[in-house]
């Protein structure tokens, strides 16, 4: 399945196409080396890092952290894979940390639960700085189980200095360890305070998604989608629901990549969100 780039760049007039930005605003990343403590290596080894302590319940969109290690070598290209396991997680977004200098920091998402990234330097200086490389958003399945774990796999790890050669580049992998829902939140789930209408995940997504929404009382409830032309191209949902909280699956047959909008209807009640569809 071809997935779609993601770039970051801060520098204004860069002449680097983007197929597609998606940036969203996370918490202020700050300097996390005193959480999350990275090992002692050799001079000349770089060390890329996941925590091994991150935990969600099921439904929840955890934070990743990706810590780099340079023992004082200084960076002008650098990339990696990282894979969760288990199927239990899929990918939602990401932020390029507080030692990228400015120059291009590229993601490109080669399954649900795998991304592919890259930092190259095109003129604004190298990677001078130890601390978060990326902070990554994974969201986890709705139906994992408790104590259910995803390792966060670290792979094909590469590094290049100043003086244009290659370093030795080691991962440690982490991992996301899925926690039980308590029972406020179980009766959160099975009976909402209000309508609401989810986020879609995956998010760009080929060519299926799923659509989750929670119904306070007994109503007729109807999904449909829209292209950006307004037309309606689908309904999902028509019909009397009682109180809980559902998902439904979507599948983009015959539509081109874009831009979508889905709505929910109930009485009294209009809610809207984007998605995007990538082939």
């Amino acid at each position: 399945m071809k997935m779609p780039h993601l770039f970051y760049k801060r520098r204004k007039g860069f002449a680097h196409a983007a197929y597609l930005s998606i940036l969203l605003t996370l918490s202020v990343l700050t300097d996390l080396r005193p959480v999350y403590a990275m090992p002692q290596t050799a001079a000349d080894t770089v060390t890329f890092a996941i925590p091994d302590t991150i935990t969600g319940a099921p439904a929840d969109t955890v934070s990743i952290p990706l810590l780099l290690k340079r023992n004082g070598a200084t960076l002008i290209s650098l990339g990696a894979v990282l894979k969760a396991t288990n199927g239990l997680l899929s990918f939602v977004d990401f932020t390029p940390g507080p030692i990228i200098p400015g120059q291009l920091f590229e993601v490109n998402p080669i399954a649900p639960d795998s991304i592919r990234l890259a930092f190259i330097n095109f003129g604004d200086g190298p990677i001078s700085q130890d601390g978060v490389l990326a902070s990554f958003r994974f969201r986890i399945s709705p139906s994992a189980n408790a104590s259910a774990v995803s390792e966060l796999r670290l792979s094909e790890l590469s590094a290049s200095n100043a003086d244009f050669n290659a370093v030795v580049a080691q991962g440690i992998s982490g991992k996301v360890t899925v926690q039980p829902l308590t029972s406020i939140e179980e009766d959160a789930l099975r009976f909402p305070k209000d309508f609401a209408l989810s986020q879609n995940y995956p998010n760009p997504f080929n060519p299926k998604t799923i659509i989750k929404y929670g119904i306070p009382r007994r109503a007729a409830v109807r999904i449909e989608i829209f292209d950006m032309l307004g037309k309606r191209v689908r309904i999902l949902i028509d019909g009397i629901h009682e109180a809980g909280t559902y998902e439904v699956e979507f599948e983009a047959k015959g539509l081109s990549s874009g831009l979508y909008v889905y709505k929910l209807t109930a009485p009294g009640v209009v809610a809207t969100r984007k998605m995007v569809l990538i082939k």
